[in-house]
């Protein structure tokens, strides 16, 4: 099963090394009634380069207004990841269809990429006027109120917070008894949107799942409440509706028109012209997690357990050829039981979608390591240039061939061009090399051009200078670098 989730995880990959070359991201926005969202800001915000950062939008690199049909493109925009923002500008909705900036799928833009099908629904709170009662739009808070709820996640005795585990990730779960409808965030997210009912409390049982095994919660709480003997009771935040039909709307909600079930005591209060709803007296706001670390249930596979650090942070999935493994919210990361023999680490984002079909996602470091009998520490992990156009030998161990355990650093292709007459260097021009994507690579001034971190595998190669014929190959890399020289004719 995780061989064939790698296997679409590694549709599309690259990073890119030329600059001033942008892309393009195209798609078609939909109001939440399913009709076209005509007129509407769309841009594409740089993607925040940690956790901390994301109270705060990104700077804007493309602006753009969905046309009669929704449909909008953003044109030139520089190498990079985005969030894609549509609405209003201090509460936009985030590609796919969030207002919660943390769970905005990022883009990646490489050079020349060309992105479609990021299509979504705008939000209501990214279109709702300050009246909370639109005439215009005709929806209402009352219709489809929510709570935006914090949660607060810290761990025990110096244990370290899973975000990734067995394949999973790691959530707190709410589920609301009336019927139970469910909402959840990742560890990696700091806060959760709330559905309430119209009046009165809504009541939720809240969890924590997908924990890896030898962790335990050891407290759940809310602000002014056990939630692991009772649930969290919500209900909207306080707002006023104002506008000459406030009390017919009101009317209209008590006596269930409209397909709207009458409304239970409390009502809100309903005077010419303004409706306020009041809060409860300690409404909870914040949810905290308190785990702790506990002997494991499940006993260790035999094997050597593999365990290092990376810059990357967030959301994060890892696997080591065929298995995954635990990745923590510090960026480090292990694996239990690991068989003996070569492997590959993949370090997947799965909230990136790069420049490739939709839904795919993005690895954006790995490594090559030799495991033995004796356990592995300190590995690091490369980030990715290019995975090779096959990717069967990334999740299959593989022999060692007499390689001592520990890692292995990926490989780089060294190279020159040259006139094919005179032999003298070739200067300017490109490289592109194709593996799942294509990456592009300048020549410079003495006919050199390096490209770094490749995993084994093969690549195809295309150099091309202007007045001079395209010189393509097919490299097999291995774990050596290589030198290789190219000749080109004049045309």
């Amino acid at each position: 099963m995780i061989g064939t989730l790698l296997a679409i995880f590694l549709a599309a990959q690259g990073i890119p090394t030329l600059q001033g070359t942008g892309g393009t991201i195209s798609g078609t926005l939909k109001s939440a009634d399913g009709t076209p969202a005509v007129g509407v800001r769309v841009a594409a915000a740089l993607r925040p380069d940690s956790l901390a950062d994301f109270a705060t939008q990104g700077a804007l690199m493309s602006i753009a207004q969905s046309d009669e049909n929704g449909r909008f493109t953003l044109e030139n925009v520089p190498q990079g990841r985005y969030l894609i923002t549509a609405g209003k500008v201090d509460l936009p909705t985030y590609y796919p269809g969030t207002i919660d900036i943390t769970s905005g799928r990022a883009i990646l833009i490489t050079s020349g990429a060309i992105v479609s099908g990021i299509d979504f629904v705008l939000a209501d709170p990214s279109v709702r006027s300050n009246d909370p009662y639109d005439f215009l739009n005709g929806r209402s808070v009352l219709m489809n109120p929510t709570r935006f709820v914090t949660v607060d996640i810290k761990t025990e005795d110096g244990a370290k917070l899973p975000v990734f585990a067995n394949s999973k990730y790691p959530v707190v779960r709410l589920t609301r008894k009336s019927d139970h409808t469910q909402v959840e965030m990742m560890f990696s997210h700091s806060s959760i949107e709330v559905p309430v009912q119209v009046t009165g409390v809504s009541e939720y049982g809240v969890t924590v799942e997908n924990l890896p095994d030898g962790y335990v919660v050891k407290s759940l709480r809310s602000d002014i409440a056990d939630l692991k003997t009772g649930p969290l009771q919500l209900q909207p935040t306080a707002f006023q509706l104002t506008g000459p039909a406030a009390a017919a709307f009101i009317a209209g909600l008590t006596a269930g028109q409209n397909g709207t079930p009458p409304l239970a005591p409390p009502l809100p209060t309903a005077t010419p012209g303004r409706i306020v709803v009041p809060p409860l007296p300690a409404a909870p706001s914040a949810i905290f997690v308190t785990l702790a670390k506990a002997p494991l249930t499940t006993p260790i596979p035999s094997g050597a357990r593999v365990s290092g650090q990376t810059t990357e942070t967030g959301v994060r999935s890892i696997y080591l050829s065929d298995n995954s493994g635990i990745f923590y919210s510090d960026g480090s990361f292990e694996f239990r039981g690991v068989a003996a023999g070569r492997h590959t680490i993949l370090l997947v984002d799965p909230e990136s979608s790069a420049a490739g079909p939709k839904g795919i996602s993005l690895v954006v470091a790995g490594g090559n390591v030799v495991v033995g009998e004796k356990d592995i520490e300190a590995v690091t992990l490369e980030a990715i240039n290019m995975l090779p156009l096959e990717t069967d030998s990334l999740v299959t161990p593989r022999p060692a061939n007499g390689r001592a355990p520990g890692s292995i650093p990926l490989a780089t292709i060294h190279g020159r061009v040259v006139q094919e007459s005179s032999k003298q260097a070739l200067a300017g021009g490109t490289v592109s090399i194709n593996g799942r994507t294509r990456t592009m690579f300048r020549i410079n001034a003495d006919g050199r051009f390096e490209i770094p971190r490749l995993f084994p595998g093969t690549y195809k190669l295309e150099v091309g200078n202007f007045g001079y014929e395209t010189v393509r190959e097919t490299i097999e890399v291995e774990d050596e670098d290589i030198t290789i020289e190219f000749s080109s004719a004049k045309l």
